[in-house]
């Protein structure tokens, strides 16, 4: 299970000058290819949410393209976004994305940082990295280091990105520095508030 541990306070960004960082992809960008799941599965396909309408963000082989019953296939995919997905908040909007995997009949849906972990296993590329800190609600923007990077270690991954700490009245974002271990969990290991207003979302 994926724990969210809180550690020593610090500069979030002061060791963006050593090396090894790369700036994040957006989470938008990021190919199912480069996950590396537990299992062998005939088809992956990564979905977003919005308001009623799903889409394809990535895919990887024919969703029930090897399925003994396809029909029985189709039908359980027909309302798998209806039920949870993962990702920082959007509101007002509904909308959130869903790692979704198929072998034969089997259809499982990844909906959660906890189901996350239990399909990917080892977490042993920076995409599954990224893929669990957008369930803890992360957010990076994919275009500058300070806004999301990161970096391999000799125990996973270290990321710089932001995460919304608080909703409403005071409406809190906060920019982390944590380690993604290669068992799936998040240690944060600095943290600053970067701003504060009483709006909500």
């Amino acid at each position: 299970m994926l724990s969210l541990v809180a550690a020593s306070c610090g500069s979030v960004t002061d060791v963006l000058d050593e090396p090894g960082w790369t700036i994040a992809p957006a989470f938008s960008t990021l190919s199912v290819a480069d996950l590396r799941p537990a299992g062998e599965w005939d088809a992956i396909d990564l979905l977003w949410y919005e308001n009623g309408e799903t889409s394809v963000v990535s895919s990887q082989g024919t969703m029930c393209g090897a399925a003994v019953s396809p029909a029985a296939c189709d039908e359980a995919l027909a309302d798998i976004a209806s039920f949870g997905r993962f990702g920082p908040s959007c509101l007002p909007a509904d909308c959130g994305s869903l790692l979704v995997l198929n072998r034969a009949d089997e259809i499982v849906v990844a909906r959660n940082a906890g189901s996350l972990r239990e399909v990917l296993g080892p977490i042993d590329t920076a995409t599954e990295a990224l893929f669990l800190l957008s369930a803890a609600g992360y957010r990076w923007s994919g275009r500058a280091l300070e806004n999301g990077a990161i970096r391999p270690t000799p125990d996973g991954w270290q990321f710089v990105g932001r995460i919304t700490v608080a909703d409403c009245d005071p409406f809190v974002v906060e920019a982390h520095r944590v380690a993604v271990g290669t068992d799936g969990s998040i240690r944060v290991e600095a943290r600053e508030e970067i701003s504060r207003d009483n709006s909500c979302a």
